[in-house]
C-alpha cells in the first residue's frame, strides 16, 4: 500500500465591498438662520443610475430638511451632481456641480433668497361688459292687476325695492334725488330739466314695457347716478280699437266714509 501525500485545493471567497459617496449639508436664508422643510432635490448631471432612494429610471433622489435645516444622500455613485432646493416664499435654490468620489462625503451649504414680492393683477372680460347690472321689467297686463291709485305707470315704480316717494311726492331711487334719475320715453328724454321730475304721464293703454334700469352705469345713458325708467309705448297697427275708461270716478273710502274721489282720469 502506496501512500499519497499532497494538497488540497480549497476555494477562496473574498468580499469586495464597493465604496459609494456621500452628499450632505444645510439650507440657510440670507440671515445664516437654519431653514426646515425646505425640499432637496440631488439631480445627476452625468446622467449616472439613480440612488437607492430614488425612485427607478429616474436619476434624481429627493428629501426634506429636518428641524436643523440638514439634508443628507449616501449611497451616491461616483459622479457630478446638482443640488436644488425649493421652499415657499423664497427664491429657487442651485447649488453648482459637486463632484462626489468614491468613498468620501461631501458638505455644502447652500442659501435661499427671499422671493421678492409682487402684484398681480387679472382682468377678466364680461359678456355683458357696458349692460346695466340689474333691470326690472313691467308688462302692461302686470300693471293692470293692481289697484294703482291712478291710471299712470309711475304708481307701480315703488313697488321695487329702493323706490320711495319723498314728501313732495317725487319719485327717489336708491337714495338719491329726483334730479338724478332720468325717464326715456320710446329713446327720448322726458325728464324735466328744471324741477327732475318726469314730464310726460303716460296711461297703462299706450305702454307696452315699462323698463327700469337701477345701476345705470352703461354710458349710453349719459350723467345719471340713480336710476333710468325706459318706458316704450305700443305700437299702431291698422285695426280701429275703442277703449272707454275712466268715465265714473273711483271714489275714495275711508273707515267705511266717503271721503271723495280717489281718481277720474275719463278719456
Amino acid at each position: 500500500m502506496v501512500g499519497h501525500s499532497g494538497w488540497a485545493a480549497v476555494p477562496l471567497v473574498i468580499h469586495v465591498q464597493a465604496q459609494t459617496a456621500r452628499i450632505s449639508g444645510a439650507v440657510v436664508d440670507p440671515t445664516e438662520h437654519l431653514l426646515p422643510g425646505v425640499e432637496v432635490t440631488l439631480t445627476s448631471v452625468e446622467g449616472d443610475p439613480p440612488t437607492d432612494n430614488a425612485p427607478a429610471g429616474s436619476g434624481v433622489a429627493s428629501t426634506i430638511t429636518s428641524e436643523t435645516g440638514q439634508f443628507e444622500f449616501d449611497a451616491l455613485s461616483a459622479g457630478s451632481y446638482i443640488i436644488i432646493a425649493e421652499l415657499s416664499g423664497y427664491a429657487r435654490g442651485v447649488h453648482p456641480p459637486v463632484q462626489a468620489l468614491e468613498g468620501r462625503s461631501i458638505d455644502v451649504r447652500l442659501p435661499l433668497a427671499q422671493a421678492p414680492l409682487s402684484e398681480v393683477v387679472t382682468v377678466v372680460a364680461s359678456t355683458g361688459a357696458g349692460e346695466p347690472i340689474e333691470t326690472d321689467e313691467f308688462q302692461v297686463e302686470f300693471l293692470r292687476l293692481f289697484q294703482l291709485p291712478t291710471d299712470r305707470f309711475q304708481e307701480a315704480l315703488p313697488l321695487l325695492p329702493g323706490v320711495i316717494r319723498d314728501p313732495r311726492g317725487r319719485l327717489s331711487f336708491n337714495g338719491t334725488r329726483p334730479s338724478q334719475s332720468t325717464l326715456l320715453v320710446n329713446g327720448a328724454n322726458a325728464t324735466d330739466h328744471v324741477t327732475g321730475q318726469f314730464a310726460v304721464e303716460l296711461p297703462l293703454s299706450v305702454i307696452d314695457t315699462v323698463e327700469v334700469h337701477a345701476i345705470p352705469y352703461s354710458a349710453e345713458f349719459g350723467r345719471v347716478s340713480g336710476a333710468v325708467t325706459d318706458v316704450h309705448t305700443a305700437a299702431g297697427d291698422n285695426h280701429w280699437d275703442l277703449d272707454v275708461g275712466g268715465v265714473i270716478p273711483d271714489p275714495h273710502f275711508r273707515g267705511g266714509t266717503l271721503m271723495g274721489i280717489n281718481k277720474a282720469t275719463p278719456r
